[in-house]
């Protein structure tokens, strides 16, 4: 029989951790002295110990691991167990490597510009968006505002508010002298029919987009997607899909104020 310190001392653990573990039920000492209230334990025990601290260094919370020592947890469950830890870690190792790429990216771009970038650039994923949506060629970009007037209209003759953001969609990856094709969306959550030209339509989830915040006059847009683009070229990406712009604050009167996202679709080369 070991006495806590030597036990603890055996396990290399503090003499606090067994108590703890003793109060959850995941490792009782095999004798407590009635008079004194000591805890004695056996070198027998040291595997159970040491496989408590092995679960619990893959992650896992001490209720998890009290559950995977349950004698009586079949073989499967156990299993799965440890596959939907695998997975949640290898999403962790995704995500710190995202952010690895990025902190990359950003000192590459320094390197070459020896400056800090007017635009601040990110890969992020987008989810599906339920929306209103027009489809239409437009003469010049500018005409798109055309079309979420129409969505406009239709929304307030049905009593409902129209609100921001509106979003632009280009179907056409280069840029186009004329005829554009153009898709003005505003999301939408009721149960309002469409029409044959307003459609009620799920813009697609998109695993992965650089994106910028542009700030101030639409007429500036070429110095955002000018940085996007270099990115793109930088880091070894190109675009993969229509455009969006994402319109989330507009107006009329002070145009420095507007905010609008741009988001290209993109895949790594």
């Amino acid at each position: 029989m070991l006495r806590i310190g030597d036990f603890s001392r055996l396990g290399k653990v503090t003499i606090q951790t067994l108590r703890h573990y003793d109060q959850l039920g995941l490792l009782k000492p095999l004798e407590v002295d009635h008079f004194t209230g000591y805890r004695f334990y056996s070198a027998t025990q040291l595997p159970r110990l040491n496989r408590i601290l092995l679960l619990k260094d893959l992650g896992f919370t001490l209720d998890q691991v009290k559950e995977m020592l349950d004698e009586d947890l079949p073989l499967q469950q156990f299993v799965g167990m440890l596959k939907l830890k695998r997975a949640e870690v290898a999403q962790q190792i995704a995500a710190e490597q995202t952010r690895l790429d990025q902190i990359e990216a950003r000192l590459r771009w320094i390197a070459g510009e020896n400056r800090m970038p007017t635009y601040e650039i990110s890969l992020k994923s987008v989810e599906a968006l339920k929306v209103f949506s027009i489809q239409d060629t437009v003469r010049v970009y500018g005409d798109v505002m055309h079309l979420w007037r129409e969505i406009k209209r239709y929304l307030r003759s049905h009593g409902v508010t129209w609100t921001y953001p509106h979003i632009a969609i280009w179907q056409d990856i280069e840029y186009q002298e004329e005829n554009i094709a153009a898709e003005a969306a505003t999301p939408y959550q009721g149960n309002l029919p469409g029409t044959d030209r307003i459609r009620v339509k799920t813009l697609p989830a998109l695993e992965t987009v650089v994106s910028t915040i542009h700030q101030g006059d639409y007429e500036e847009f070429p110095q955002a997607y000018e940085a996007l683009i270099k990115w793109n070229e930088t880091n070894g990406y190109r675009v993969s899909g229509p455009i969006r712009e994402v319109y989330l604050h507009y107006e009329r009167d002070n145009l420095a104020a507007n905010i609008t996202e741009i988001q290209l679709p993109a895949t790594k080369i």
